[in-house]
């Protein structure tokens, strides 16, 4: 039995559906199910309020046709009708997956970093790559228990960076390296990351064990835990609200922000940078 929030839900799509289609000519259903990647008839049986559309399709509404779409509303309305008769929040969280597996993380964020972001205000990705580094070394080119799926899947997330940054995306990223073999991994990084507006700062040091965040074109917040073996996410919490994206972006920042060596900027590589970064690592006892 739905509740009142999921009837009022479903009466608000159903009703953004009908303004946009009638916006656009009588006959736009079709694209909405193209650009939101559904099929037709999944959009017929909103427009009908048959059907509930998930926290995800409503993102994407909400991304793609903001005049007819209020996020925010329907984030609400989502939450709300996941409550339970008695108010306690059902075990389905609105918005919320968890990810288990380095390739399964890193699928997951190639895809969401891949998918249509929507208006270009939403052309924004985010990496906070933080690791312990017990190895002393960069373990993904060495250690065997690193299976072929996951260093696929890490090069496809990677070739999807470089892709966004080439088409001109806001990049940031804020990496941790404590080696001089972490630093050559990570300045191959910053010279593959090639765009207008690409910013890569580093910390001189293996940072205790944090979250690492991956922020997606303020849809899609990337949260996760490394593996004990190796520095990388072994599994991985991902968070779609607009609310979440707020508090995320603002972690993201300071981390950013108080890195002190600078590897990329918006006007190019930074020889000087990586030159005080490696005499930094080379005088440390």
């Amino acid at each position: 039995m739905s509740t009142q929030y999921e009837r009022e839900l479903r009466r608000t799509v159903a009703e953004g559906l009908a303004a946009l289609n009638e916006h656009n000519g009588g006959r736009f259903l079709s694209q909405v199910a193209r650009t939101v990647g559904v099929d037709r008839t999944t959009v017929g049986r909103w427009s009908k309020q048959a059907t509930t559309a998930s926290m995800e399709h409503c993102q994407a509404l909400a991304d793609a046709y903001p005049d007819f779409f209020d996020h925010e509303a329907l984030v609400e309305l989502h939450a709300n009708s996941a409550l339970t008769p008695t108010g306690v929040l059902a075990p389905t969280t609105v918005g919320a997956e968890i990810v288990d597996g380095s390739a399964a993380v890193f699928r997951t964020a190639a895809d969401a970093l891949l998918r249509d972001p929507g208006p270009s205000e939403n052309r924004v990705f985010k990496l906070a790559s933080l690791h312990v580094e017990r190895l002393g070394a960069d373990s993904f080119n060495s250690d065997p228990f690193i299976d072929d799926d996951t260093r696929l899947e890490t090069e496809r997330f990677r070739s999807a960076i470089a892709s966004r940054a080439a088409e001109g995306w806001q990049i940031r990223i804020v990496v941790s390296t404590a080696s001089s073999v972490r630093l050559d991994s990570m300045w191959q990084l910053v010279e593959a990351i090639d765009g207008p507006d690409v910013d890569i700062r580093a910390y001189p040091i293996a940072l205790p064990h944090v979250l690492s965040a991956v922020l997606i074109a303020n849809r899609d917040a990337i949260l996760s835990t490394d593996s004990p073996r190796f520095e990388r996410p072994e599994s991985a919490v991902v968070l779609r609200s607009r609310p979440i994206m707020k508090w995320a972006d603002s972690y993201f920042a300071d981390l950013h922000q108080a890195a002190p060596y600078t590897l990329r900027s918006v006007h190019g590589t930074s020889e000087e940078g990586l030159g005080a970064l490696r005499r930094h690592i080379a005088a440390r006892p």
